[in-house]
This record gives C-alpha cells, sequence and structure tokens, in this order.
C-alpha cells in the first residue's frame, strides 16, 4: 500500500513539474542575411526569460523557438527581438510577413526582391532602362549622376556594414535626416550614397549623424 502511494506521489510530482514547452516560428525584419544575422539574434534572445533553444535558417528566413509558456510567451519573445532592432512577426500569420512573397515578381536586382518593378518582364526592362533606379536592394537606387541635377550628392565609405540587417540600419537613420532626399547602400564596396538638399543640411552633418549607430565612415570621392 506504502509503495502504491509513494509511486502516485512521484508520479503526481512529475505531472506538477512537467514543463509546457512551445514551439513558434518567426519571421524577421529586417531579414536574415548571413551568419552574423544568425549569431546578433542567438546570442542574445537566449538571455530572454523561458526561451529553451533558438534554430535560424537562412533559406527561409526564419527562426524557430522553443520556449517554456510558464515562463514566457509569444508576446514577450517578439519584443525580445526590438531589444536588438528586429520586428518579429508569426510565419505564416500576419499579413505584414506576407507582404514581401507579393513583391518578389520583379526586380531589377535580379534577386526577386525588388519594389521598384521595372523588370518584372525582360523585355519591358530592355524597353524602359531608365525604370531600374528605384531598387530596393540600393545597388540601382540612386544613379548620383542623375541627382547631382537635383541637388547635392556625397559618398561614404561604411566599413562596418557587413549585411542586409547593416544596409537597412544605415538606410533608416538617414532617411531621418532632415535634408536628406536619397540612400543608396552598396555592400559589396561598402559605399552609401546620399542624396542631399544643400539648403538643409551638408556633408559634414551627415557624416556626423552616423555616430548614432556607432558608425565610424569616411568621405569618398
Amino acid at each position: 500500500m506504502r509503495t502504491k502511494l509513494l509511486f502516485l506521489s512521484l508520479a503526481f510530482a512529475a505531472v506538477c513539474s512537467a514543463k509546457d514547452i512551445k514551439t513558434v516560428v518567426l519571421n524577421t525584419s529586417p531579414e536574415m542575411h548571413c551568419s552574423s544575422c544568425e549569431n546578433k539574434i542567438k546570442s542574445n534572445l537566449k538571455f530572454e526569460k523561458g526561451i529553451k533553444d533558438i534554430q535560424t535558417d537562412l533559406t527561409t528566413k526564419t527562426v524557430t523557438i522553443q520556449y517554456d509558456a510558464d515562463k514566457t510567451n509569444v508576446e514577450n519573445i517578439i519584443a525580445g527581438f526590438k531589444k536588438i532592432n528586429y520586428v518579429a512577426t508569426v510565419a505564416g500569420n500576419n499579413s505584414a510577413a506576407a507582404a514581401p512573397k507579393a513583391e518578389k515578381k520583379g526586380g531589377c536586382c535580379g534577386s526577386g526582391g525588388c519594389k521598384c518593378g521595372s523588370a518584372k518582364k525582360p523585355e519591358q526592362a530592355e524597353a524602359k532602362p531608365a525604370e531600374k533606379k528605384g531598387c530596393c536592394c540600393g545597388s540601382k537606387k540612386t544613379n548620383p549622376e542623375t541627382a547631382a541635377n537635383d541637388g547635392s550628392v556625397v559618398k561614404f565609405k561604411a566599413k562596418q556594414m557587413s549585411c542586409g540587417g547593416c544596409a537597412n540600419k544605415v538606410k533608416k537613420l538617414l532617411t531621418g535626416v532632415d535634408g536628406v532626399k536619397d540612400v543608396a547602400v552598396n555592400l559589396e564596396s561598402k559605399i552609401v550614397t546620399v542624396s542631399y538638399d544643400s539648403q538643409k543640411t551638408n556633408a559634414a552633418k551627415i557624416q556626423d549623424s552616423f555616430k548614432q549607430i556607432n558608425y565610424t565612415v569616411e568621405e569618398v570621392h
């Protein structure tokens, strides 16, 4: 009898102590583009309360997280992403997360993620090459020669840029500077081209604004 009671007590204790482990798959904005993005997410999110495991997938651009539902929830996990300047949404369950897929129909950059839509059809791209200046990847977003006719242009070498997340951070910063009209980023050369209104700002002020994200840049010609 005592043995039976002991067994029941242990079984009850095991049930009470069992953890409610759940899994959530998230999309991020900006999307992950390299191992540095993955490491940044993993190294920071692992310290959030209740997080048990983090898996990242560069192919699907998703982050799969196992968590203890008794200690945290999806809202808290999403809030953790905000601490490292990422916006996280539940994969396949949010219109904002699904929106970028519709934009992959065309793109002058050829990556399928361009918003300009100038190359939805190859023949259209050949007939209207001037439209290729609006690519969201930044490689052809601004034609410095054309921009010079509308205002002033300055270029900076940003050696600290290493991925798409870095590029988006730079764009977000500079587009918020009063007088800046356009920002183009080339990750390969690490060159940031800025078109601006010289009546409202100047190259020195734009260069100084990089300090807000702890970037040290140099003007190039």
